[in-house]
Parts: C-alpha cells; sequence; structure tokens
C-alpha cells in the first residue's frame, strides 16, 4: 500500500510536468503570434510513447521515498510545489527556448522539429529523476529497474526515427535537424535534469524547515 502511495505521487507529479510542458508552449505561442511549434498528432504520439510507458515503470521501482509515508493523501505538499514549480519552470524554459531559434532567424520547421524532440526526450530522460521525489537521481542504481530503461530505450528509438526516417518525418511535419541544434538539444536535457534535482533539493530543505 505504501509502495502504491509512493508511485502514485511520482506518476502525478511526473505526468503533470510533461503536460504543462504542451500547455504552456501551445498557449504561449498562441498569444504571441507565433507558429504552433507541436501538433495535435505530434502531442498524442509523444503522450502515448515517450510519457505513458515510463510512468508505467515506476511499477517496478523499489520503495525510495521512506519518509514520505504520512497520511494517505497522494496531492500532498510536497507533491503540489514540485508538480506546479517543476511544471512551470521547464515548461517556460522550452517556450523561451523556441522563442529565441525564431529570434534568431532558425527555420521555423527545423525550430518546431528541435521543439518537438526536446519535448518528447524530456519526458523519457527526466523519469529518471521521478524514480523519488526526494532522493537525488545520482544515489540510485539505474539497473534497478529494467522495464524503466526498457520503455526509455523504445521512446527514444521512435522519436529519433520520428526525425529521421522519411516516412515517419512526413507524417509528423518535421524535418532534419542540424548537428549544431541536436548539441543544443543535448545541453538543453542537462539542463532540465540540474533543474529538477534543484527544485527537489529545495523542497527537502523547505519540508524540513
Amino acid at each position: 500500500g505504501r509502495r502504491m502511495l509512493e508511485n502514485s505521487r511520482k506518476v502525478f507529479v511526473y505526468l503533470t510536468s510533461t503536460c504543462l510542458d504542451a500547455v504552456i508552449l501551445v498557449g504561449g505561442s498562441l498569444i504571441l503570434g507565433l507558429p504552433l511549434p507541436l501538433s495535435a498528432l505530434q502531442i498524442i504520439w509523444v503522450n502515448f510513447f515517450a510519457d505513458s510507458l515510463p510512468a508505467l515503470s515506476f511499477a517496478f521501482d523499489k520503495e525510495h521515498d521512506t519518509r514520505a509515508h504520512v497520511g494517505s493523501e497522494i496531492l500532498t505538499r510536497e507533491v503540489k510545489v514540485l508538480s506546479i514549480g517543476i511544471g512551470i519552470l521547464t515548461s517556460i524554459l522550452l517556450f523561451g527556448m523556441y522563442w529565441l531559434l525564431l529570434r534568431l532567424g532558425v527555420p521555423v520547421p527545423e525550430a518546431q522539429s528541435m521543439i518537438f524532440v526536446c519535448f518528447a526526450l524530456y519526458g523519457l530522460i527526466i523519469a529518471y529523476a521521478f524514480r523519488s521525489l526526494r532522493r537525488s537521481l545520482f544515489s540510485m542504481n539505474i539497473f534497478e529497474n529494467m522495464p524503466l530503461n526498457a520503455s526509455v530505450a523504445f521512446g527514444a528509438v521512435l522519436i529519433i526515427a520520428s526525425v529521421t526516417v522519411p516516412f515517419l518525418r512526413d507524417l509528423f511535419g518535421l524535418s532534419p535537424i542540424s548537428p549544431l541544434l541536436t548539441g543544443v538539444i543535448a545541453l538543453w536535457l542537462v539542463v532540465n535534469v540540474a533543474l529538477v534535482e534543484a527544485t527537489k533539493w529545495s523542497v527537502r530543505l523547505w519540508s524540513r524547515a
């Protein structure tokens, strides 16, 4: 029961943070009159494969948040702060990057493709940080949850195929991404992992106060 409660909290924070990305990306673009960064088909594709499978894989994880088993609430204060804090921060960061790409003159199709990859890979990579809402990502054994590893690998292959296989690229309305922007994607993922870990650390300090 405690493990199910812990997993429910992790899934809520994880899915909330990924869903806010799409809301702020599309909403911000509409408000500023920018070309929409994501299509409905792209969002469905990412939510179905990149987010759902890692979320289900949390059920195979060991108990990590042993200090978090107080009460029977799913939406604890910690969960709410992490959901809103991480979701808004990472979403604003992604939208800001899209706006900057367009300002720098990156062709709209390439900028949209880059945002699609960032949006999709965020959900895959950040799943490792959400294996625990308290412990650091770097204190956990990555090989403890092999279903999660398989889910992330499967999702990554699908997302990479979406921008490299001509048939899928045409289906989702994407374009090739330059090596320079590929490096920016990798850096953006590292920054997001650091941001999530910093937010978790801040919430831990706040909870002890």
